[in-house]
């Protein structure tokens, strides 16, 4: 379900790449929002297929991939879910900050280096969570932690928000379920990161807003 951004994907592609055994790859998230040269490389330094949720993945990255792997637009079932259960939008009452929790340690996922930073990251959603507290009182504002968000894992550590929230932030409501089934739940959706989420946020009837910069 990815490429090789670590050694526990890698060494099993790379064995059946060597074995000429055809390798698929399915798109797990957002690709072309930035040029990362890792991707080119992990997602697409194969000899297999790479399939994409659309066209723009092969027109981005047909001329830059590493590898021989061919690209085939063939959507995606998830976003498919989330588009049937689209309903009439309401006033926006109900807002979801959705932030990248994506702590790795390191910044070499990510293209631009230091900004990506696990203590900066935490910083940048600090500052736009006390941003919106204000307004918690006449909104209902919901923190979505990722689904892993309230476990430790060996490689990744703990993410800290979703204590920090608890106990610094107790009127903002705190969610760890998957992303698909609540989407539909908020009539504005607050992303900071173009991963994934806003392409899952785009497939509804909220209203998103996009944080960039720091």
């Amino acid at each position: 379900p990815a490429g090789a951004s670590d050694a526990i994907s890698a060494i099993p592609i790379h064995y059946f790449d060597t074995k000429h055994t055809p390798v698929f790859i399915l798109q797990h998230g957002a690709y072309g929002f930035a040029h990362n040269r890792m991707t080119e490389h992990c997602e697409f330094g194969h000899n297999g297929y790479f399939l994409a949720w659309g066209t723009g993945i092969k027109d981005m990255y047909e001329h830059r991939k590493k590898g021989s792997c061919e690209i085939i637009p063939t959507g995606s079932p998830m976003i498919d879910s989330i588009l049937k259960k689209c309903r009439g939008q309401t006033k926006r009452k109900r807002v979801c900050y959705i932030p990248n929790s994506a702590y790795r340690g390191n910044v070499a996922y990510y293209p631009n280096g230091q900004p990506c930073l696990d203590s900066m990251m935490v910083l940048r959603e600090i500052k736009i969570l006390k941003t919106l507290e204000p307004f918690a009182s006449t909104y209902t504002i919901t923190y979505k932690a990722a689904p892993t968000g309230a476990h430790y894992y060996p490689l990744f550590g703990v993410n800290p928000m979703l204590a920090w929230v608890t106990k610094h932030m107790p009127k903002l409501k705190r969610e760890t379920k998957p992303l698909q089934d609540i989407l539909h739940a908020f009539d504005l959706l607050i992303i900071d990161w173009p991963t994934t989420t806003l392409v899952q946020a785009a497939a509804t009837n909220a209203q998103i807003l996009v944080v960039t910069g720091n």
